[in-house]
């Protein structure tokens, strides 16, 4: 049989339904009643594409992290034309690594992985790291090719004072911007502790240092498809800064145990 070619440019693995993987996709969404819609549909549909040659099931679960406007009204509609999708709700605003926690607690498929409801990040660029994990790596983890062509250049600014402030803090040069797919299993392994965005790093960077196989692949980003981003405030970028800090300290003061496989 031809393979064929998938969303983002990858080739179809074989159909393998059997021995396949499933995929629960936690999606976190703060205030997004502007984007939750066509990202939680477009999740669905991208889902349904790749069940049965990449994953052999999915479920969507969104979290919403303590919304006050109409996020989790139209969630609830959403869930009522799609039964597939599950929706939990924290009473206040947590954080990203918060809501991306509660979703794995509640998951109940072989790998997870985590996308943002604003559509920066979608079911498409988990794809493109899906053939990783089928060929044998613990983690595949995604950078993004052309940041420029939708960030701006402040945000630019603070992606790249950041990554230097990793290399210090850190000792990890490897370009990463937020993605994953991993097991289930070795998620919680791993007890990655930030309820900030920072969780989205902390958990490679843990990975790494414990020697587990990760493969980093690059990955599309999107421009929001609605609002404003709630990653920009002077006191969420000071948190994440902190708990580089702290994971530094951490990783020095309790060196993880090294498992079995290379680091790729």
């Amino acid at each position: 049989m031809a393979e064929q070619a998938e969303p983002g440019g990858q080739e179809k693995a074989p159909t393998l339904t059997g021995r396949l993987p499933g995929i629960s996709v936690i999606m976190y969404a703060y205030n997004e009643e502007y984007c939750i819609e066509k990202s939680g549909l477009a999740a669905i549909r991208d889902l349904s594409e790749i069940t049965g040659h990449l994953v052999s099931r999915f479920e969507l679960i969104i979290v919403d992290d303590g919304s006050t406007d109409r996020t989790s009204e139209i969630t609830r509609e959403i869930i009522r034309k799609h039964p597939e999708v599950i929706c939990l709700q924290h009473e206040r605003n947590k954080g990203v690594g918060a809501a991306l926690k509660t979703g794995v607690a509640h998951s109940g498929l072989d790998l997870v992985t985590g996308i943002p409801a604003d559509g920066q990040v979608t079911v498409r660029e988990v794809a493109r790291l899906l053939p990783s994990i089928l060929k044998g790596h613990a983690m595949a983890v995604g950078y993004f090719e052309r940041r420029r062509e939708v960030d701006s250049g402040f945000r630019m600014f603070l992606s790249k004072g950041l990554r230097f402030y990793m290399r210090l803090a850190l000792g990890t040069s490897q370009a990463m911007d937020g993605l994953f797919v991993c097991n289930k299993s070795l998620f919680s392994s791993l007890g990655p502790k930030s309820d900030s965005f920072m969780l989205n790093l902390e958990l490679p960077v843990r990975a790494v240092k414990s020697g587990v196989d990760v493969d980093f692949r690059p990955i599309g980003v999107h421009a929001r498809l609605g609002g404003t981003s709630k990653m920009l405030s002077l006191k969420k970028i000071a948190k994440v800064w902190w708990e580089v800090l702290v994971l530094g300290v951490d990783l020095r003061l309790n060196r993880p145990p090294l498992r079995s496989g290379a680091v790729r």
